[in-house]
């Protein structure tokens, strides 16, 4: 069998070996025994470009599909060097659709996280950690410690969906009364839990 490794990293550490960042392969020869084909550039062209358009409308609210590997049966494949490189595409984006949609149940939603740094006053890290942790914002808070620079202040240390930070920044000048400051800067991709998707 062939592994056909259709890889769209969402950390965006692409596979530096290969010319298409988006799959890893070799050459691939079909058949058995005697009876082998080495597809054509053109007909190997157009089965990766059927298999991304197979994955590319995810089982789970229609979203591409990430670091998806598609093995490809030799033996099973039956193509010759007459065979169109479009047949040959269409095959394999209906052969892709028909697996992502047998295998829906096994996928998951991610979505980009960010860590956050947050530097408020003492007496509003209550209030902080408390917003940050609540349902809307779906945060989890890491470290809470005393700002050296500035000793009267508090700096907290969280992770959060980046989707539920939009708007933060006025949020946060109301909690703190225009004394807090933060930063984000995402840096991990997380699964999106099934009670959030069903809102």
């Amino acid at each position: 069998a062939t592994k056909v490794e259709a890889l769209r990293d969402p950390t965006g550490k692409q596979n530096k070996k290969s010319k298409d960042n988006n799959v890893k392969h070799k050459r691939i020869v079909v058949g058995s025994g005697d009876n082998t084909t080495m597809l054509t550039k053109d007909q190997e062209k157009a089965l990766f470009n059927g298999i991304r358009a197979g994955i590319n409308r995810g089982p789970k609210l229609g979203y591409p599909l990430q670091g998806v590997v598609v093995e490809i049966d030799n033996s099973q494949t039956f193509v010759s060097k007459d065979t169109p490189p479009s047949v040959l595409q269409g095959a394999a984006a209906l052969a892709a659709s028909k697996l992502t949609a047998k295998k829906g149940s096994e996928a998951v939603i991610l979505e980009p996280v960010a860590f956050l740094r947050v530097v408020v006053p003492e007496q509003y890290v209550g209030a902080v950690i408390s917003d940050l942790t609540s349902t809307q914002k779906r945060g989890e808070i890491h470290d809470v410690a005393t700002d050296l620079s500035q000793k009267d202040r508090s700096v907290i240390l969280a992770h959060a969906p980046l989707n539920s930070l939009v708007g933060y920044s006025s949020l946060l000048r109301s909690i703190s009364r225009g004394e807090g400051t933060f930063s984000i800067e995402v840096n991990s991709y997380g699964i999106v839990s099934k009670e959030y998707i069903d809102k």
